[in-house]
């Protein structure tokens, strides 16, 4: 289950971006380099991280990350 699914489809759809956009939920830990190889754009709206792996790990799959600004990325 995704929170908050119903409101980001909506969200999706009213943008536009349905084609583009695909809501996966939880993913399997062996699963989830192959989604990073599948995407174009990592976008985390996660206020802080202590080690940012999802952030590292999609940039060593050469995944494009949009992020808000994180002091620890500094």
């Amino acid at each position: 289950m995704v929170p908050f699914k119903e409101e980001l489809e909506k969200v999706i759809e009213k943008a536009g971006v349905a084609d583009y956009v695909k809501l996966v939920g939880k993913v399997a830990h062996q699963d989830i380099y192959a989604y990073y190889f599948m995407a174009d754009v990592l976008l985390s709206g996660s206020k802080s991280e202590t080690q940012g792996l999802t952030v590292n790990e999609a940039m060593a799959s050469r995944c494009l990350v949009l992020i808000r600004h994180d002091y620890n990325f500094d």
